[in-house]
């Protein structure tokens, strides 16, 4: 039995409610015939984001909130959990804000290479911040970490040079290469967070980037657990 989350179908209900007014196919057969393929077509995207829409919100059973603290100074951090596609705010180890996302659109597992569409797992920093950025506001942050070089250059995926860029990177607190096969520039932006549909990225509303912007500075550590 498939049972369809209201939100996911909005947009298929809006597809065939045009269909009712005669947007498709009232004038000819030409028309008639189009008409039915576009039908045929927003009823499987009715059923597609009603299926997944139902598969990603039952992740999302967390509290949604935010209590902004009337002054900006403290000790910032993010936590992501991706099984419950949540992300939470701390301010000096106290939860401040919780804030639904969407992972990449393979978001099970640990990243690996460049394009497996994964959202990393560990302990990373914010390593660049892009307020010009094509989703809204971009923070960059710091994958590949050691962990991962670590383990790519056992699987042979990169080689000892990648690996001392990436080392001496982390170890100053910049931005690690991202062009090597381990993949990179991924980071926490806007856009929509009702599906995964990132290349690896983390994705909120552009609201509530908005209000991550104010508090995740440069150097503020973000940790990605499965």
């Amino acid at each position: 039995m498939i049972i369809l989350d209201a939100r996911g179908i909005e947009l298929g209900f809006i597809l065939l409610k045009m269909k009712d007014n005669n947007w498709f196919g009232r004038i000819d057969r030409f028309h008639f015939k189009w008409g039915r393929v576009i039908t045929l077509l927003s009823i499987i995207l009715l059923l597609f984001l009603g299926i997944e829409g139902s598969r990603y919100f039952n992740h999302c059973s967390e509290k949604l909130f935010i209590s902004e603290p009337k002054e900006i100074s403290g000790r910032y951090s993010i936590q992501v959990v991706k099984s419950k596609r949540v992300m939470e705010l701390y301010r000096d180890g106290k939860i401040i804000g919780r804030f639904r996302t969407a992972l990449g659109r393979s978001p099970v597992g640990q990243k690996h290479v460049e394009g497996d569409c994964k959202t990393p797992e560990g302990v990373f920093y914010i390593c660049t911040r892009n307020e010009k950025s094509q989703y809204h506001l971009f923070l960059g942050l710091s994958y590949p970490n050691v962990q991962n070089a670590q383990e790519g250059l056992l699987a042979k995926i990169i080689n000892q040079g990648d690996f001392a860029q990436i080392d001496k990177a982390i170890s100053t607190k910049q931005q690690p290469p991202w062009n090597t096969p381990l993949g990179g520039a991924v980071g926490i932006h806007g856009g929509i967070n009702f599906i995964d549909w990132t290349g690896g990225c983390i994705a909120l509303s552009n609201k509530d980037m908005d209000i991550l912007w104010k508090y995740a500075s440069m150097g503020t550590e973000v940790r990605i657990s499965p």
